[in-house]
Parts: C-alpha cells; sequence; structure tokens
C-alpha cells in the first residue's frame, strides 16, 4: 500500500504568517500552485489559497488574515486513508509533515494524478 510520503508533492514554498498578501501573490504565480503552507517560525499553522488570496484580492495585509485552517497528516500515513480524509471532509489539500516540519503537501490535483497513472497502467497490462 502507498504511503503519502511516495506521491506528495516534496519541500512545497511555504509562507510566513506576517508575509504580506502581495508576497503570498508572487509566490502562488511563480510556484505555480494552488495553495502554500503557512508557517509560523517553523510550525505550520495555516494554508493560503490562490483562491482566499483572489478573495482578499482590494485588501492589504498580511497572509494571516487570509488563510485557512490547514489539515496535516504524518508521511507514512497510507494513502487511501489520506483520501478518505480528503473526500469526506472536502479538503483541497493536506500537508505532510514528519519530526513537526513540513515535509510535502498533498492536493486533489496530486489525487487526479495518481488515479491517471493507475489508469494508465490497467491499460498497458490490458494490451499486453
Amino acid at each position: 500500500m502507498k504511503r503519502i510520503v511516495d506521491i506528495m508533492t516534496r519541500q512545497p514554498w511555504t509562507v510566513q504568517l506576517d508575509d504580506s498578501l502581495a508576497v503570498a501573490r508572487r509566490m502562488i504565480a511563480e510556484c505555480e500552485s494552488h495553495h502554500l503552507p503557512v508557517l509560523d517560525g517553523g510550525t505550520v499553522v495555516g494554508m493560503v489559497t490562490e483562491r482566499n488570496l483572489a478573495l482578499a484580492a482590494d485588501r492589504l495585509g498580511t497572509v494571516a488574515d487570509a488563510m485557512v485552517p490547514v489539515h496535516r497528516v504524518a508521511a507514512d500515513t497510507p494513502l487511501d486513508e489520506v483520501l478518505d480524509a480528503m473526500t469526506a471532509q472536502r479538503w483541497d489539500a493536506v500537508v505532510v509533515t514528519g519530526n513537526g516540519k513540513v515535509e510535502g503537501i498533498f492536493t486533489a490535483t496530486d489525487a487526479v494524478r495518481v488515479l491517471r497513472d493507475v489508469l494508465r497502467r490497467q491499460r498497458q497490462r490490458a494490451r499486453a
């Protein structure tokens, strides 16, 4: 059984709680991501999303003003458990942590990528 650590995006870009919304917008654009874990020092305290930044488009302020609660999973959590939680709770993303640090991120887009890979392998086996 695959664990989330096997398929997560490693070393995601992060922002600090007191970073400006402008900094977060630039980072989202540069890293072509929709989610940035928010840190207070080295501790994950929230998530800022492209959607939240769009809603705060006319505001100045800090990431703390636009962040949403973060959903954490341990690096050794089985993939199916993460997918169950994401589906049941309607989470777009989870932050993967280990030893109190951010190890990665897993998003709905990553889940679609995993499904695509499974379907491709099945199709290849059927052709063989």
